[in-house]
């Protein structure tokens, strides 16, 4: 196949046989390095930024994912996949919360209702020191959906500390400790405690 390709430079679909042989036998740095030569037949395109986007997490390489991800996004920031693999790999890596943010609120443009994004980008609001009035809205939004959710209601109380409206964040925290599971016990633990004692 190497051979093939040598031999036919600008045929596209032999790149293309051989990327997939390589892949197949997890040769990922030939596969990767032969994309920017199907990218000079072809052209970079979404396809070609899907590719390489998937070899460098196969390869472990986060940081080359994201930013190929971003490189793709700067051509097509409407691309509703795209920003949602940007969005999962800023919360694998731990991005800063100025990035994440804007992650957030760029895939809440086409999800407005997922409580999850919801609550994901008041938090990064309220622990950012960013917009604690919009960062409640948001949250408001999340317990009146699900008044039980232990995370969401830890979120409120939270955002309600920073607000300095320190009886309210003692009643949400109180309601989010009511419906704790183990995993989300330690948090609203520690928070509870910071909340009680400006009580006093």
């Amino acid at each position: 196949l190497e051979r093939v390709v040598k031999n036919n430079p600008k045929d596209e679909n032999v790149h293309a046989f051989l990327q997939k042989a390589y892949i197949s036998l997890e040769d990922l740095d030939k596969a990767l390095k032969l994309q920017d030569r199907l990218d000079s037949i072809r052209g970079y395109n979404e396809e070609s930024a899907m590719q390489r986007y998937r070899l460098n997490m196969l390869l472990g390489d986060t940081r080359r994912a994201i930013y190929e991800i971003e490189r793709y996004l700067d051509n097509d920031p409407e691309n509703y996949q795209f920003q949602v693999f940007r969005l999962q790999l800023y919360e694998q890596t731990k991005q800063p919360q100025k990035k994440m943010i804007e992650a957030y609120e760029a895939v809440l443009k086409f999800d407005s209702r997922n409580l999850m994004l919801l609550n994901n980008l008041a938090w990064n609001l309220c622990i950012s020191g960013g917009d604690l009035k919009r960062a409640e809205e948001l949250s408001r939004i999340t317990i009146m959906s699900e008044p039980s959710n232990p995370i969401y209601l830890d979120t409120y109380a939270w955002i309600m500390y920073h607000m300095e409206d320190y009886e309210s964040a003692l009643f949400y925290i109180q309601r989010a400790m009511a419906y704790e599971t183990a995993e989300t016990s330690k948090e609203i633990k520690m928070h509870y405690k910071k909340i009680k004692r400006k009580q006093k």
